[in-house]
């Protein structure tokens, strides 16, 4: 009876290692695919290809939360 539910067990083991390896590769696979196609604007040269290069980041803040160096 222990040697049919340790074979049992590591059979299912192996099982679902399968099968959750093909699973993990069929999600990215289609996960990548979505994210080329929801790509900004931004990301695209003139031709219409990823820019593949490092992109300028801009964030603009209130006045009122700069603290000056004499309001200190």
């Amino acid at each position: 009876m222990i040697w049919v539910a340790s074979v049992s067990t590591i059979f299912a083991f192996g099982l679902g290692g399968i099968i959750g390896w093909i699973y993990r590769g069929t999600v990215d696979q289609n996960t990548y695919k979505r994210q080329l196609d929801n790509l900004h604007p931004e990301f695209l040269d003139g031709n219409g290809s990823y820019v593949n290069e490092e992109l300028l980041a801009v964030k603009f803040m209130d006045d009122d939360l700069l603290l000056d160096e004499d309001e200190d």
